[in-house]
């Protein structure tokens, strides 16, 4: 009782990653399919990048917790996962979103939320 009250008091309580290996690889794949149709969808537009990529962040804040969590306690099957798709996953990105990050790196509205969606 006396620790869900201090989570409760918090807030801030981490969620504990209760998903399947296979669970895992859906929902990142989910992230990264979503954050690429993003950029893909906002070329060179900073302003809607940022409003986007905010949006993205706040509606995905579980889905993007759960998988970081994943990912800390369970470094093999993140390995497995980046081997298998995560690593062409994240070349397609780079791809796709160079126009953008390459125009809006420095605009003052993109970069404080990059800077949030790559913190971690």
């Amino acid at each position: 009782m006396r620790i869900v009250l201090v989570c409760l008091a918090l807030v801030a309580c981490k969620k504990e990653p209760t998903m399947t290996a296979q669970q895992y690889e859906d929902k990142n794949t989910m992230l990264m399919n979503g954050v690429t149709a993003l950029f893909v969808a906002g070329g060179t537009d900073c302003g809607k990048l940022a409003t986007d990529l905010d949006k993205f962040m706040k509606d995905h804040d579980d889905d993007m917790q759960h998988a970081v969590a994943y990912e800390q306690s369970h470094p093999k099957d993140k390995a497995a996962y980046d081997e298998k798709v995560g690593n062409k996953l994240l070349e397609d990105f780079g791809n796709k979103a160079k126009a953008g990050l390459g125009a809006c790196m420095d605009d003052a509205k993109f970069k404080p939320v990059w800077d949030r969606f790559t913190k971690d």
